[in-house]
């Protein structure tokens, strides 16, 4: 797949500053609790997490291993992210992470 990027610098984070020797990037589904008056709304948003040494189980599919650490996608995401570039790069300031761009967010944000 050509539109997944991981950054060079998020690269270095995972395998040298967390030495994570298998680190594996999951990206999930987590619900967004939006409540405004007195309606509620729940929306789904995806997020990203980052595992070592272990794989995720059935409900995710392999995406890409072209960056040498594998990117795992939630198989409801799939449709949702699939002609859209992802970009994973580092959190910037005292608490590092990684941080998930897709699709509109990287036009936007340029």
């Amino acid at each position: 797949m050509k539109n997944v990027i991981i950054s060079k610098d998020a690269v270095y984070f995972l395998r040298f500053q967390k030495r994570m020797r298998d680190p594996n990037i999951v990206i999930y589904r987590d619900i967004c609790n939006i409540s405004y008056g007195y309606g509620r709304e729940f929306t789904f948003v995806p997020k990203l997490k980052v595992m070592d040494n272990k794989r995720p189980d059935e409900y995710f599919i392999m995406y890409d291993n072209s960056c040498g650490i594998p990117l795992w996608i939630e198989k409801g995401l799939l449709t949702q992210l699939k002609n859209k570039p992802i970009l994973i790069t580092l959190k910037k300031g005292l608490l590092k992470g990684l941080k998930l761009d897709s699709g509109y967010d990287i036009l936007a944000r340029q």
